[in-house]
């Protein structure tokens, strides 16, 4: 098992704690994490500084992700600079979060539907892309995107377009589906056999006063956590990994937290406490 984080939460982190990002990037190594989920953006913004802090704080590139308008494109081929910029950071995987949908009614309706024109076109695209992957060496996977506009927010509609796109993997993020009122373990069992890559993003339903929350399709707010210490079924995720063989990257995930480098040392210490134990278990 291998730990990463999102280099965007390590930025709010320097401005909570009025520090560099490089002293930020020494700090997150030093407590064991050896990777980072990075956005297109981020990397190509100083492609060569990014490289020089990366390597000088020990750190790789654990995946890229970014945003596609894959439903309306009518090829992939501006989305291949997500592949080429992985391979530029020695990164094997790539997120693709293929676009959105303008569809309306019912939110709960919406987000479990599946195989409407824009998620048939953005299969298409996603097919090519996935062609360029490969050739690169590089994995193509999607995650359940927590957007009511997103037609991959639902467990459903996530294995729709793993069934319809041969070779795409998953990217479990263990806290989007509470988003659209799924189960957690519920999808784990639909999903588990494609999965390759996990974002650990745990959730409550109350928190710090001055964060702002995300709103789930029936309403509900729901605030980041340290991983282990919210509503998420954690240990049962944990478990189900251990018996699934995965030993690859867990992304710990805390968008909006108050205090990032707080939430992350805690999620380091639990994740690492429950993987051992939850091995240690499976080898009884």
């Amino acid at each position: 098992m291998k730990l990463a984080c999102f280099y965007d939460n390590l930025l709010e982190a320097a401005k909570q704690e009025n520090k560099d990002i490089t002293d930020i990037l020494q700090q997150v190594r030093e407590m064991g994490i050896t990777s980072v989920e990075c956005s297109i953006e981020a990397l190509l913004e100083d492609e060569v500084k990014m490289k020089v802090m990366l390597a000088e704080a020990d750190l790789t590139v654990s995946s890229v992700y970014g945003k596609l308008d894959f439903g309306t494109a009518p090829d992939a081929s501006y989305g291949y600079s997500l592949v080429d910029t992985a391979v530029s950071f020695g990164c094997k995987k790539v997120l693709v979060i293929p676009g959105f949908s303008t569809s309306s009614g019912d939110p709960y309706i919406v987000s479990r539907e599946v195989g409407t024109p824009v998620m048939q076109q953005m299969a298409k695209n996603l097919k090519e892309l996935l062609t360029y992957a490969r050739s690169r060496g590089v994995l193509l996977m999607m995650e359940d995107y927590d957007d009511i506009t997103a037609p991959f927010c639902s467990e459903v509609q996530l294995r729709w377009f793993i069934d319809n796109v041969p070779g795409l993997f998953v990217c479990f993020d263990t806290g989007n589906f509470m988003y659209a009122g799924v189960s957690e373990v519920t999808a784990f069992g639909l999903l588990k056999d494609h999965i390759v890559h996990v974002h650990l993003k745990d959730r409550d339903i109350a928190g710090d006063p001055d964060e702002e929350p995300k709103i789930a399709i029936d309403g509900t707010p729901l605030y980041a956590s340290p991983v282990g210490y919210g509503m998420i079924a954690m240990n049962e995720i944990l478990r189900g990994l251990v018996d699934i063989g995965y030993d690859d990257v867990l992304a710990i995930e805390h968008f909006g937290a108050p205090d990032q480098m707080r939430y992350l040392k805690a999620s380091v210490d639990w994740v690492n406490m429950t993987w051992a134990e939850e091995n240690a278990g499976s080898e009884e």
